[in-house]
């Protein structure tokens, strides 16, 4: 069901709930969505730019071409979220709330992002620009990094356990400051985890 775009704002201890409706064409940006919950609903073309969402949470739910720039995530849960052609950049995911923390990105612009440190087991990055992100002390075993952007990234302290690089491009980790343990790479892509050793690869 499609709605006005209007949402309630919480003035007591119990959050306002929105089930299986559709968020389309709406600007919200610089406001506060405080101790909202959304299940099954769907954003497209939305603004979220510097918004704040605190004790908000997300179920289920899809954002398609939406804007996060900037936006404040902490203390917000993102439970199986999938953002689709969606601008999420300067956001740090490691203020999220951990409990059941889930999500998909597609086609997403991640540039100046921070993960961690959380878990983030299977997530899948699709077709993504996440230049100049950070990925401290994250969790991504069996991630999958698919036709990403890798430029300027920086992984620390993180278990890559069984990840998949191998369409990945113009990264660099350093597999003495990461697990690495059957994650997979393209020879191509050998050069960014030697690079610290100055070596040639002919």
């Amino acid at each position: 069901m499609k709605t006005d775009g209007y949402l309630c704002r919480s003035t007591s201890y119990f959050s306002v709930e929105y089930y299986d409706q559709i968020f389309e064409n709406i600007n919200y940006a610089g406001q506060v969505l405080a101790q909202l919950e959304f299940e099954q609903c769907t954003f497209i073309n939305c603004t979220f730019e510097g918004v704040r969402f605190p004790k908000t949470t997300f179920m289920d739910c899809v954002c398609q071409n939406c804007n996060f720039g900037l936006a404040d995530f902490k203390g917000t849960g993102l439970k199986n979220v999938t953002f689709e052609q969606c601008k999420i950049t300067g956001v740090d995911f490691g203020q999220c709330q951990d409990f059941m923390l889930a999500f998909t990105f597609v086609g997403c612009n991640l540039r100046y992002s921070s993960f961690g440190p959380q878990k983030l087991k299977k997530t899948r990055f699709q077709d993504c620009d996440i230049q100049d992100a950070n990925f401290l002390n994250v969790d991504l075993t069996q991630a999958t990094f698919q036709n990403c952007n890798l430029d300027r990234s920086v992984f620390s302290r993180c278990v890559l356990k069984g990840a998949d690089f191998s369409t990945a491009y113009s990264f660099v980790i350093d597999p003495e400051d990461n697990q690495l343990e059957k994650a997979r790479f393209a020879r191509d892509g050998l050069a960014g985890l030697l690079q610290k050793y100055r070596l040639q690869i002919v």
